[in-house]
């Protein structure tokens, strides 16, 4: 499943440093700005290695292509842009994820959340396992190797599994399909075949999938 938690922070460059003394850096019309993309691209192979290539909430393998994985913002830009690059609220995600999390606020109150003026540097206050602070294996674990389902009640795990739509059937049929595809008994095809499935019958499916392997 990869790392608990991103336990090393990037190293900024002395040029880096400058750029980040921008006022510009705390804008969130600035992500995407030109002057930052040297940075962002740095940033990105530090954190592909650091999570094991790994998405930080699904646990499913990144793909190298750009549209594809994103750099997340754990408190989104639109809540506060004042850590649109505070590395500790940086980590990358699957698109998946990133779109289903988007703006979804993260922290105990939206208020607060919006009037921060300094990074939190603790877990405690954050309503989803947050990925520089918390251990995922703690809050959420992956039945059956794809299956997301909260560890001991985690209040955490259960928020983060609503934010970003863990069961959501695309992310499980991939996972039940890179851990059976050799197998006996033609799973592969029964999930290929749930592909053309309304998203109640494809879920209904899975269940009956589980049922079968216990």
């Amino acid at each position: 499943m990869g790392k608990n938690r991103i336990e090393n922070l990037y190293t900024l460059s002395n040029s880096e440093k400058e750029l980040l003394k921008l006022p510009e850096s705390k804008k969130k019309d600035s992500w995407d700005t030109h002057t930052f993309q040297d940075l962002k691209k740095n940033l990105k192979s530090h954190l592909y290695v650091e999570q094991e290539n790994l998405c930080v909430y699904c646990k499913q393998e990144l793909s190298k292509e750009t549209r594809l994985t994103h750099i997340e913002h754990v408190i989104a830009r639109d809540n506060n842009e004042k850590f649109c690059f505070a590395l500790k609220n940086l980590a990358l995600s699957c698109r998946d994820c990133n779109s289903a999390k988007s703006a979804k606020y993260v922290y105990h109150n939206e208020r607060t959340e919006k009037s921060l003026s300094r990074y939190p540097h603790r877990s405690v206050r954050f309503l989803i396992p947050h990925p520089h602070y918390d251990n995922f294996d703690e809050h959420v674990s992956f039945f059956l190797d794809f299956y997301p389902i909260e560890v001991n009640q985690s209040s955490k795990g259960i928020k983060l599994i609503e934010i970003c739509n863990l069961r959501r059937f695309g992310l499980m049929a991939n996972k039940i399909t890179a851990e059976f595809k050799n197998s006996a008994g033609g799973m592969e095809e029964k999930i290929y075949k749930l592909s053309a499935k309304s998203p109640e019958e494809a879920l209904a499916g899975i269940d009956e999938i589980i049922a079968e392997l216990l």
